[in-house]
């Protein structure tokens, strides 16, 4: 009789809380519940300012596995967007006969995406890139960095890291030591 009881109860009592939820589709949350920034307006990229053109010392290693080139971070040009939560870089990619390619980019790590907002070639100084479009990472062939970049150093999954300092905490010490070029 007991279990009657507890068996009726539950019933009665789950009744007027499943007529609210309706059908399965209203579980599903609204885009904007995954809105971290609590509007309702969709995401807009602050302006980006270019950063000097990175000198030839003080750049930090970044470990890209299976690569013939070697990569480098210029930690002055390290941010977080404070609103937009891009995180904006300079890469210097230098190949094995020395020249540098040095390009000014943001990472979107909630849609795994990139920007290209400036290029440069060995001594500079940046051209900016009047055509840059958020693209998609891959992650294979010259993308590869972007992918390490996006996966293994700023992002915490769908999220950036918390500042500069974080990513360069997880550069340096989440990956294998790089020679720093000599340029002299």
């Amino acid at each position: 009789m007991k279990v009657v009881r507890l068996v009726l109860l539950l019933v009665v009592g789950l009744a007027p809380v499943t007529r609210l939820w309706g059908d399965d589709t209203d579980l599903i949350p609204s885009p904007s519940y995954f809105d971290f920034q609590g509007s309702q307006s969709k995401w807009h990229e602050q302006a980006v300012k270019l950063p000097p053109y990175p000198a030839k010392t003080g750049l930090v290693p970044l470990q890209v596995d299976d690569s013939p080139f070697k990569y480098f971070i210029d930690p002055r040009a390290l941010t977080v967007g404070a609103k937009d939560r891009v995180v904006r870089y300079t890469v210097v990619i230098v190949s094995s006969s020395g020249v540098r390619n040095v390009r000014y980019e943001g990472l979107r790590c909630d849609a795994h995406e990139y920007k290209t907002y400036a290029f440069g070639v060995n001594d500079g100084p940046f051209q900016r890139n009047t055509a840059a479009q958020w693209q998609e990472i891959h992650g294979i062939g010259t993308d590869r960095y972007r992918a390490d970049m996006l996966n293994q150093y700023a992002c915490n999954g769908m999220l950036p890291r918390k500042n500069r300092a974080a990513i360069l905490y997880q550069i340096k010490y989440a990956s294998s030591p790089v020679e720093q070029p000599d340029y002299h």
